[in-house]
């Protein structure tokens, strides 16, 4: 498992290539040639990268993906909220959530809020004519990314090489 800084992502993914060992990664910041080679890696070990390990966050994911294309021409806003030391914004996860959203063919926008010591909180809102739609999770103890990272490497254990979802394995 890694969730270090992209410094550390070349070797531990040689390391894990040498040993066919499954990796499991929420490192974030990381380049396209990573990327790239965490994709080429995932021909031949399990390969899971994810912006988020919060199980209910993957699980938002695969809705957020399903009202959109349910909801066409609906307007999509993704709110997101973390404590005042984050630096990215749009964080992470709300890009992820954006993703999802436009898979099911949104066009999305974002709006982040930096306050207190909030952990994570994301609202993704559709709004038609006369009615809204708001899907929303909030984490309140960054123990569930640790517990979700667990639950990751112990369900990837022994799986065919590709490259997993967090939600593939629910």
């Amino acid at each position: 498992m890694d969730f270090s800084l992209p410094e550390g992502l070349d070797a531990l993914l040689a390391s894990c290539r040498q040993r066919g060992a499954a990796l499991v990664s929420g490192t974030t910041g990381l380049s396209a040639e990573q990327r790239q080679a965490m994709a080429e890696a995932a021909a031949l070990i399990p390969v899971l990268w994810a912006a988020n390990f919060s199980l209910g966050v993957a699980v938002l994911e695969e809705l957020v993906e399903r009202a959109a294309a349910a909801l066409d021409g609906w307007d999509c806003d993704i709110v997101e909220t973390h404590h005042v030391h984050k630096k990215d914004a749009p964080s992470g996860t709300a890009l992820a959530l954006g993703a999802a959203a436009g898979r099911g063919g949104a066009q999305v926008r974002y709006a982040s809020l930096r306050a207190g010591d909030v952990v994570g909180e994301h609202l993704v809102q559709f709004t038609g004519t006369g009615e809204r739609l708001e899907l929303v999770h909030r984490a309140t103890s960054r123990d569930v990314f640790a517990r979700g990272a667990l639950h990751a490497a112990r369900r990837l254990h022994g799986r065919e090489a590709r490259a997993w979802r967090l939600r593939d394995l629910l």
